[in-house]
């Protein structure tokens, strides 16, 4: 895999995303949501015994429970996690590097984890993604508050849900924990809440929310010709 022209820098914070193949629906059923958030637990730690498919295939439960604990309890990550959400063909993060090239090798070990197990299971062979991640630095605290917004509408401007206040219960995705509910993976809304208090946050979702469902009405509309 190639380098990149501009290294990912250790204390700095940049919007991650990646899209599948073909816009194949590589999240569409949440078995395979949820086989992605426990590869991002897993490989979110530097020190990761073996290969997550090892760990699935030759670990009992019990073990693999045992294995989780002492990762969780030495607290010892690759990057931490401001923001996520999967949808059908993609997951966007917002990821804050804590050791250097963490962001690179935390989504390598993440992205060919699940492209192992997901070609196993539907009997397929290839590239399960357009490329290789993309990134973008996070320049400011207007442009986090922005990026995270637009994460955590996702599944309402994308359909995924019906009305906005689903959002907040939306469980592949990181705003839940914003607001004291249970979240699937570990995130640190702690940096956000240092610029905007919780409930400014949650009327920044508010006003944002109709006009970023129509600018995707409208990309869809365009992509579509």
């Amino acid at each position: 895999m190639p380098k990149r022209k501009i290294p990912l820098e250790t204390g700095h914070i940049y919007h991650v995303y990646f899209h599948a193949i073909d816009k194949l629906k590589i999240f569409n059923h949440s078995k395979n949501k949820k086989l992605f958030i426990n590869i991002i637990n897993y490989y979110q730690n530097q020190n990761t015994p073996v290969s997550f498919s090892n760990l699935n295939k030759n670990y009992s439960l019990p073990e693999r429970l045992l294995v989780m604990k002492k990762l969780t309890e030495e607290k010892s990550f690759l990057v931490k996690i401001i923001s996520f959400c999967c949808v059908s063909a993609h997951c966007h993060f917002t990821l804050e590097q804590i050791i250097d090239n963490g962001i690179s090798l935390f989504m390598k070990q993440v992205l060919s984890s699940f492209a192992h197990i997901y070609n196993h299971q539907n009997n397929r062979q290839g590239s399960l993604y357009r490329s290789r991640f993309s990134s973008r630095l996070v320049k400011n605290d207007n442009d986090l508050i922005h990026l995270t917004a637009y994460h955590h509408l996702h599944p309402y401007t994308n359909g995924l849900v019906d009305k906005y206040e689903e959002i907040f219960y939306y469980p592949f995705c990181s705003l839940p924990a914003y607001f004291g509910k249970k979240a699937p993976i570990r995130v640190n809304p702690e940096r956000v809440f240092e610029i905007i208090p919780p409930e400014e946050y949650q009327k920044y979702l508010s006003n944002r929310a109709q006009h970023q469902k129509e600018l995707e009405k409208y990309k869809r509309e365009e992509t579509s010709y």
